[in-house]
């Protein structure tokens, strides 16, 4: 009777759960870093699309005011940027942010927003400064490094 119990088969053998420890190693070593791309590109695409919105806001703030107020937003050649909320709130009146869900949202990841005139200072244009615009590029045109 004795000798039944020591000769056993059941269980796993030392080399079976090893090779299960290398397949889970392996997947976690693919998994990661493709984790980490899609939650790059998330924050991103997040990122430019309320750089889309803060560039209607100061379109829609631009009309309302009959571009004579632009001044106090943008002026030609001196871009500014927004970094927090106060500042935010500081440059837009309430009713022209209203078409914003969260301004609180939009500031999270740490990114900071420069508005600056393009097409001869009929539009306003803005980039985060941690992603650039929608094709990765800075307020010069040079690559974003993020």
């Amino acid at each position: 009777m004795k000798k039944r119990l020591l000769e056993s088969t059941k269980g796993f053998t030392l080399v079976e759960l090893m090779i299960v420890v290398v397949i889970m190693g392996i997947l976690v070593a693919v998994a990661v870093p493709v984790y980490n791309g899609v939650t790059k590109n998330a924050k991103r695409n997040t990122c430019h699309t309320n750089s889309e919105a803060l560039e209607k806001a100061a379109t829609q703030y631009m009309v309302a005011t009959g571009y004579e107020d632009v001044s106090t937003l943008v002026t030609e050649g001196s871009p500014i940027t927004i970094s927090n909320n106060t500042e935010f709130e500081a440059a837009f009146p309430a009713t022209y942010r209203s078409g914003l869900s969260s301004p609180l949202g939009i500031f999270k990841d740490g990114c900071a927003y420069t508005f600056y005139y393009a097409d001869g200072g009929k539009t306003i244009h803005v980039i985060c400064n941690t992603h650039g615009d929608k094709y990765g590029k800075d307020l010069k045109g040079d690559e974003v490094k993020k």
